[in-house]
């Protein structure tokens, strides 16, 4: 696809760089030339100085022959207006970044009623990862689909796990959950009958909701939704996850050490206590009960702080903490600090675009539903709605022959969610999510080797 980006800071250059590893055709517009000059010598994008809202910009980019332009400049509404001048232009796909909570309550009219496609919120994004992790404490992170009725989660084998030393046959792993692959040392297996669980294994399940809570009773991890959280910092993430905390039954606190940003919090969260000092001193910590916490959040814009305010929490016995990190290159260190729940909104972002194109991208079939890249980018699931031309409808599962590395990991058939085995068959209409190691595919056709 032919992909123009607006705005070449650090969220510009997460989108070119992940976007490019998909061979897809970049242009970047700044209006600032060391921006541009950073860009072209480390990546292979073609580089534009100006502004995005200026139509000769725009023209200079090849706008007329643009299959999907990225607005995300620092200024929201910039990027609001870059999306209109750019659907005027005739370009089909348009996406924006809207930050501003104030505009929250009218996504709706700016997608409906100015042509803008897709709106991506970095920090609400984030604050949604988060409260999936809050409401499964042992998992590293958990992604949904099938509209919320399967969930893929990531989680890492502690030494205390029953299941540490076992093959993967002899578990008696509950109904509806399935493990899709294993990541061990950097390398990613898809696990057979015989694959033996060790301790740091990072696992990459699917199942739906009820089966993974079971999933955690069976290895001897008993997982409860957190009750009582501390974050530090007052950031727009904070108020996201804080209103998101709260619809889920969550009591929530938060440190602040800018007195303006605590008024305005109380303000708006009047179902939160709000303290106003510096959520990296330790006594205020300890005063404010942060061992009697369910998890710690740590969400200020300096990546040291928040590392070694989670350190300090998790220390002090807070069994689940979240730093975010604002520098992709910190999250490998920050993971072998011990923290396996990361969150990084510039990633985020990266990640959600990269889907969202992904889906534009299936130009054979209008099936592709969503897409993820699963283990830092070494697997892809993608959910897909089966339709009659389909080569898998009616077929049982065991008489399909799969690309080497290709797994279905989840069958949704009308009310009834199914981790399929060989005698399944696959109908139209069923939501299927297909777990790929190493195949990249835009129809159900791509995971088939040919059929048997």
């Amino acid at each position: 696809m032919n992909i123009i980006i607006v705005g070449g800071g650090k969220v510009g250059f997460a989108l070119a760089s992940s976007l490019l590893k998909h061979n897809h055709n970049i242009s970047v517009i700044d209006t600032n030339e060391k921006v541009l000059d950073n860009l072209s010598e480390r990546l292979d994008v073609f580089c534009i100085n100006g502004s995005g809202a200026n139509v000769n910009t725009l023209h200079q980019a090849d706008i007329q022959n643009a299959d999907l332009i990225i607005a995300v400049t620092g200024n929201d509404e910039l990027n609001i207006v870059i999306s209109i001048i750019a659907s005027k232009l005739n370009v089909k796909n348009t996406v924006a970044r809207v930050r501003n909570p104030e505009y929250s309550n009218e996504l709706e009219l700016l997608k409906t009623g100015l042509g803008i496609k897709h709106i991506i919120n970095p920090e609400y994004e984030a604050a949604i990862e988060i409260s999936r992790i809050l409401a499964l404490p042992a998992a590293n992170k958990v992604d949904t689909f099938g509209n919320g009725r399967v969930e893929i989660v990531e989680y890492t084998v502690l030494k205390s796990d029953l299941i540490v030393g076992k093959a993967l046959k002899t578990m008696n792993l509950p109904k509806n959950i399935l493990i899709c692959a294993i990541e061990r040392k950097n390398e990613l297996i898809i696990p057979t009958g015989n694959s033996i669980i060790e301790q740091g294994d990072t696992l990459y399940m699917s199942g739906t909701i009820v089966s993974i809570y079971n999933f955690f009773k069976v290895i001897g991890n008993t997982t409860q939704k957190a009750r009582n959280i501390m974050i530090i910092g007052g950031s727009r993430m904070a108020f996201y996850l804080s209103k998101i905390a709260r619809k889920m039954g969550i009591n929530v606190k938060i440190i602040e050490i800018k007195k303006e940003r605590c008024e305005a919090l109380s303000e708006s969260l009047d179902d939160c206590l709000i303290i106003y000092g510096d959520g990296t001193e330790e006594e205020l910590l300890l005063s404010e009960d942060l061992k009697k916490m369910d998890a710690f959040i740590a969400l200020t814009d300096n990546d040291e702080e928040n590392m070694l305010s989670c350190y300090y929490a998790k220390k002090q016995g807070v069994k689940k903490v979240i730093p975010k990190i604002n520098r992709q290159n910190y999250i490998d260190m920050v993971k072998e600090l011990g923290f396996e729940s990361i969150v990084c909104p510039r990633s985020i972002t990266a990640e959600q675009m990269v889907r969202y194109v992904q889906v534009l991208d299936s130009t054979k079939s209008v099936a592709m539903q969503k897409f993820y890249n699963i283990a830092n980018g070494k697997a892809e699931a993608a959910e897909f709605i089966a339709t009659k031309k389909d080569s898998i409808i009616g077929k049982k599962i065991v008489n399909l022959n799969f690309k080497k590395d290709v797994l279905i990991a989840a069958i949704i058939h009308g009310k009834e969610v199914i981790i399929p085995g060989g005698n399944n068959i696959i109908e139209a209409g069923d939501q299927v999510l297909i777990f790929s190691k190493k195949v990249s595919f835009n129809e159900f056709d791509d995971i088939l080797d040919n059929l048997k």
